[in-house]
């Protein structure tokens, strides 16, 4: 049994146990792991029909039990996790003599894995991700990336990362690209 379906079959106890609020956010989350647009679909169905039906809930475990049935079918890509997507060996990053120093850091991230960095104001959190995200450098050390598709630069790579900054900078404007700036 892949992981997949055992996530599905997870996602049945839930419903087998009328527990629709947890068991419907974990039938999403399986639907979202196909990335199948039909699934997609019948999600964004099912989710407006709960939505128009609120008291209906046997008749929505019902439903829920059916579209799972569907999800299980789908063939969901399953990451190695024993491969590292991210490799740091001795990082160092310095701001000058006598001046904040990190390093020498080294560790691996996995898919799959959920990781915590902790420590006191001042100690080099923010400045250990900007780095694993590229978005500044380090003096020295090795950072490698393994992804099934080798990014072509620096811009690519980034796509491939999540990395929300500690403080973001203001920014008025609209999403859309052809009007940058506010009218007045």
């Amino acid at each position: 049994m892949t992981k997949h379906q055992q996530r599905v079959k997870a996602v049945f106890h839930f419903f087998d146990n009328k527990d629709t609020v947890l068991g419907f956010r974990k039938l999403l989350d399986c639907a979202m792991d196909t990335q199948n647009m039909t699934i997609y679909k019948t999600a964004t169905e099912l989710t407006d029909w709960k939505e128009k039906n609120p008291d209906k809930s046997d008749e929505l475990i019902e439903k829920c039990k059916a579209f799972l049935l569907e999800i299980e079918k789908i063939e969901v890509k399953e990451y190695p996790t024993e491969i590292a997507v991210l490799q740091s060996k001795n990082i160092q990053k310095s701001y000058g003599k006598n001046r904040f120093s990190l390093g020498p850091v080294s560790l691996e991230i996995r898919k799959g894995q959920v990781y915590g960095l902790v420590g006191e104001n001042g100690n080099g959190k923010t400045t250990l991700l900007r780095i694993l995200a590229k978005e500044i450098s380090h003096n020295q050390g090795e950072l490698n990336y393994q992804f099934d598709e080798t990014p072509k630069d620096e811009f690519e790579l980034r796509t491939k990362l999540v990395y929300i900054p500690q403080r973001t900078e203001k920014w008025y404007g609209s999403l859309n690209p052809k009007k940058t700036k506010p009218e007045r």
